[in-house]
C-alpha cells in the first residue's frame, strides 16, 4: 500500500467538533478521506504555526529554515512514498527547506503541491498584501527544484516552472444531504448564496439587482438567504447595501450556519449561486467548491464564470455577464420557470445528485493525482 502524507498549514484545528463549518477544512477532510478510501494510507498533518507579531512574522520567512521541519522530524521519510502540500501562502525560507528535508531523506518521494487558485496574485492588494505577494515571488522560483507537480485547476501545462495536473474541485456526495423539496414554489422563488465572504464572490451585484427589481414592484417575489461570513468589510458592505436599498424583508444575512441549521435553510431554496464576480480576481473558469455542493444537494444554480465540470448544453446552470454590472432579475425568473415547466422538482433532483456522484466525488476528482502517485 502506498503511503502518504498531506500537509497544510491552516489556522484551527482539525479535532474541533464544528470544523465542518469551514469550507476549506471540509475540504481537506474529504480530500485526505478520498485518498484512504482509494487504497492510499495518508496522514493529515498541520503544520501552522501562530505567529503573533510582524517582527516575527518577517523573521520567520527571511530566516528561519526549521518551522516545518521540526514538526515532521520523527517521521521516517523513507517509507513515505508521496506528499501532498495544499499551498502555503506566502511562501517562506521554511517552507523551501521543509521541500528540501523530504527529498534529501527520500529522492523518490513524489511531491505534489495543490495551487487552489491560479493565478492568485491579483487577490492580494494594499500595502500589507503586495509586501506578503513580494516576498511569495521571491520563493516561488526555488519550487521548481524540489516539486514533481502542481496539481491545479487553471488550463496552465506548466505553474513556476513546475509540470501540472490538471484537477478539478470535488465533495464527498455521501455527506452531502439532498433538499427535501417535493414541489417548486409557485408565489416566490428563494435562492441561497454559502460562502467565506470575500470580493471575488460579488453577492454585492445579486442585492443591487434585487433593488432594482423591487423599484418597479413586482408581484412575483424573490428572495435570497445568505449565510457565511469571512471578509468583514465585504460582509458589511452587503448589510449596509441592505438596509440602505430597505431589503430586509426580502433578503436575510444569517452568519454562518451549520449541521441541521444550514440544512433547513437549503430545503427551502429554489436555486443556489454561485461566486459572481470572479473577474475581479482574474478567473475566467471556476472550480469552486460551492458549486459542487450546490448540485450535490440538487440545486440548479446561477454563476458569472463557467465551471469546469459542466457541459456546454448543461440546462441547470444560468450564467449572469462577467462584469459589475447589477444582475438582471428577471434573467432568473426566466430560468427558473424554464425548469418548472421541463421536468418535475423530483427529476430535477434526482439527475442533478446523479451528476454530482459521477462528476464531482472526490473519489472521482482524485484520478490523476493518484495516477501519478501510482506511476
Amino acid at each position: 500500500m502506498k503511503k502518504g502524507l498531506f500537509l497544510c498549514s491552516e489556522n484551527y484545528s482539525f479535532n474541533d467538533q464544528n470544523i465542518l463549518s469551514i469550507g476549506i477544512a471540509k475540504k481537506i477532510i474529504t480530500q485526505v478521506k478520498a485518498f484512504n478510501d482509494s487504497g492510499v494510507d495518508c496522514q493529515l498533518i498541520n503544520l501552522h504555526y501562530a505567529i503573533h507579531n510582524k517582527i516575527m512574522f518577517f523573521f520567520q520567512i527571511l530566516f528561519c529554515k526549521n518551522l516545518y521541519i521540526n514538526k515532521i522530524s520523527d517521521i521516517d521519510f523513507k517509507f513515505i512514498d508521496f506528499v501532498y502540500i495544499r499551498r502555503f501562502f506566502p511562501l517562506s525560507r521554511s517552507f523551501i527547506f521543509l521541500l528540501r528535508y523530504i527529498k534529501q531523506h527520500n529522492h523518490n518521494c513524489k511531491i505534489i503541491y495543490e495551487i487552489p487558485t491560479y493565478p492568485y496574485d491579483p487577490e492580494h492588494k494594499g500595502i500589507k498584501g503586495l509586501v506578503i505577494l513580494w516576498f511569495d515571488k521571491i520563493f516561488r522560483t526555488k519550487l521548481h527544484l524540489y516539486l514533481d507537480y502542481i496539481a491545479t485547476y487553471s488550463i496552465d501545462d506548466t505553474i513556476f516552472k513546475v509540470p501540472t495536473i490538471k484537477i478539478m474541485n470535488g465533495v464527498d456526495c455521501a455527506t452531502i444531504p439532498v433538499i427535501s423539496a417535493v414541489n417548486y414554489s409557485v408565489s416566490s422563488i428563494r435562492l441561497i448564496a454559502v460562502a467565506q465572504f470575500g470580493l471575488w464572490h460579488g453577492y454585492d451585484r445579486l442585492i443591487c439587482g434585487l433593488h432594482e427589481y423591487y423599484k418597479k414592484n413586482p408581484s412575483q417575489k424573490v428572495y435570497l438567504d445568505l449565510i457565511g461570513d469571512g471578509d468583514k468589510s465585504v460582509v458589511q458592505e452587503y448589510q449596509a447595501k441592505i438596509v440602505r436599498y430597505k431589503l430586509q424583508k426580502y433578503i436575510t444575512y444569517h452568519g454562518q450556519l451549520s449541521g441541521d441549521a444550514l440544512t433547513n435553510v437549503f430545503n427551502q431554496a429554489d436555486i443556489a449561486v454561485c461566486s459572481l464576480a470572479n473577474h475581479r480576481s482574474l478567473i475566467f473558469l471556476s472550480s469552486e467548491l460551492k458549486s459542487r455542493e450546490y448540485i450535490a444537494r440538487g440545486l440548479p444554480i446561477i454563476s458569472s464564470t463557467k465551471i469546469d465540470i459542466l457541459p456546454a448544453n448543461f440546462m441547470y446552470v444560468k450564467y449572469v455577464s462577467e462584469d459589475d454590472a447589477a444582475i438582471d432579475v428577471n434573467q432568473i425568473i426566466e430560468f427558473y420557470a424554464r425548469l418548472v415547466k421541463k421536468e418535475s422538482r423530483h427529476s430535477q433532483i434526482a439527475y442533478l445528485r446523479r451528476f454530482a456522484e459521477q462528476n464531482c466525488d472526490m473519489k472521482v476528482v482524485l484520478i490523476p493525482i493518484l495516477t501519478k502517485i501510482f506511476e
